[in-house]
């Protein structure tokens, strides 16, 4: 009985232990994603944020959260800046093997917006 207990205990220490292992450096996202939305204009900054963070974890050799480079390739979207945006869904795309077919068609229609102006 006792050493169900102990093995009990054992298992809920490791998952709790396990759980605060994050894999990702977010740098805030959440909270700067929700001030954005809160006050669109502060897309400069939350941009700005996200680019330098993209940066600081290049420069460390690392990995950046899924979905980071094509959060600021949309925002320079948004902004109208599409080689931009392609830019970093190309980053996107070579970064992450299972965003690679969306990023390419997201490529594609703006190479094909890019030519037929």
């Amino acid at each position: 009985m006792l050493t169900k207990k102990l093995l009990l205990i054992s298992l809920a220490m490791l998952m709790v232990t396990g759980c605060s292992n994050r894999l990702y450096d977010w740098d805030g996202y959440n909270d700067h994603l929700y001030n954005y939305y809160k006050d669109p204009a502060t897309a400069d900054r939350f941009l700005e944020r996200m680019e330098t963070h993209l940066e600081q974890v290049e420069e460390k050799g690392g990995k950046p959260a899924p979905g980071l480079y094509a959060e600021v390739g949309t925002l320079y979207l948004q902004k109208g800046d599409q080689l931009q945006a392609i830019f970093f869904y190309q980053k996107e795309h070579d970064t992450w093997k299972e965003s690679q077919y969306f990023m390419a068609a997201l490529i594609k229609n703006l190479n094909q917006r890019t030519e037929d102006k």
